[in-house]
């Protein structure tokens, strides 16, 4: 999160790669087996973390990956609203195929881990003492709508959904443009060298 500007092996802005495109690979070369695993009482469940900042995300179709200026909060932004795009399209594509697979994303609150190493040094104390306020979320806290959204018998079957405190909720309205979906979902799947699933 935030880090300063570095590039993978791949060619790729870090945030990018290890937020969104590395989890979508993962994903996909899973989904053979996900389909197979999946009942109809007991789906196979795809989890990703995105993040409320994904709201400010400005992920354009037109300039999916080369942005011009670097920028470590926008770029965070973006890998996290890329996520909840591509769980949406790849949701879409498992209910037409009429797998029995579920893929959700879930926010999971402000937890106070070492995620915050990068932020700026003036919000080091602040970022304290919230936690000492227990404003922030405790690592256990912080893994419960991740943890609810694999397990929870009570959203068996449910997809395509953003979850925050374990309650579904409505995402950035960006996050649900189609025409986005498709073209990060495309792009996507030619970034990480991976043949069409579907």
């Amino acid at each position: 999160m935030i880090p300063p500007f570095s590039e993978t092996e791949d060619g790729f802005e870090l945030q990018f790669q290890v937020n969104y495109l590395g989890h979508f690979l993962l994903s996909l070369l899973l989904l053979d087996l996900l389909v197979d695993s999946g009942e109809v009482s007991k789906f196979s469940r795809i989890v990703n973390i995105s993040s409320v900042v994904h709201v400010c995300g400005d992920l354009q179709a037109d300039n999916l990956i080369n942005r011009q200026v670097y920028c470590a909060y926008s770029s965070y932004a973006v890998s996290k609203l890329a996520i909840i795009l591509s769980t949406y399209k790849l949701h879409q594509k498992l209910v037409a195929r009429g797998s029995h697979v579920t893929v959700n994303c879930v926010h999971p609150g402000v937890v106070n881990t070492l995620l915050y190493q990068h932020s700026h040094w003036a919000l080091q104390p602040f970022r304290k003492l919230l936690a000492m306020l227990r404003f922030l979320k405790t690592p256990t806290q912080g893994s419960d709508t991740p943890v609810y959204v694999a397990l929870s018998t009570e959203i068996e079957g449910v997809g395509g959904l953003y979850f925050d405190n374990c309650v579904a909720k409505r995402s950035s309205t960006k996050s649900h443009d189609e025409c986005l979906q498709c073209t990060l979902w495309d792009c996507s799947l030619e970034l990480a060298s991976i043949k069409e699933k579907f």
